[in-house]
């Protein structure tokens, strides 16, 4: 009879964390923003199947799903790291974050692993720029006589409105 020692290695599960980093900081509604899920494995273990769970909007802000998040899974390997990557629409003014976090699974043990969920950076979404002008003229004028001609443009939105310029040409009519 031989007698033989057997040897056991444990290896230690998955730890996930994230960060969400919202993008850009300032947009106008309308304009789109971009959502980044960066996850870290720093377990000893390869994460399988993480999934980012459906993101909490924070503020009062909104906006509206287009797209993501890219990809839907992935195994992200011990000590790894990687990216989920939603779009959505800005649709309202105000503040605007969101909350989440990630599930995966143990490669060995298959127990289930979830990130802490954390709160992304604040963004603000300003109304877009919304110009009315109106024109102005002496009511009265000799033939011949040169007058100034008034726009006075005004911007109803908290955007800036960039390259404003009156038009090259003015219509007389009348």
């Amino acid at each position: 009879t031989t007698l033989s020692a057997s040897q056991l290695q444990v290896i230690a599960d998955p730890l996930l964390t994230q960060d969400i980093i919202v993008s850009p900081a300032v947009v106008s509604a309308g304009q789109n923003i971009t959502v980044r899920m960066h996850i870290t494995n720093s377990g000893a273990s390869e994460a399988q199947g993480v999934v980012p769970a459906a993101l909490s909007k924070l503020g009062n802000g909104n906006y509206t799903y287009v797209s993501g998040p890219v990809p839907v899974s992935q195994t992200v390997a011990a000590g790894a790291n990687t990216y989920f990557t939603w779009i959505y629409q800005s649709s309202g003014a105000g503040s605007l974050a969101v909350n989440g976090y990630a599930t995966g699974y143990s490669q060995y043990s298959k127990a289930t692993v979830t990130a802490v969920a954390e709160d992304s950076n604040f963004i603000t979404i300003q109304s877009p720029a919304s110009l009315s002008s109106s024109i102005s003229v002496p009511a009265t004028k000799n033939i011949g006589q040169w007058f100034t001609v008034t726009m006075t443009v005004t911007n109803n939105g908290t955007a800036t409105a960039d390259a404003v310029a009156p038009p090259s040409n003015l219509t007389v009519v009348g």
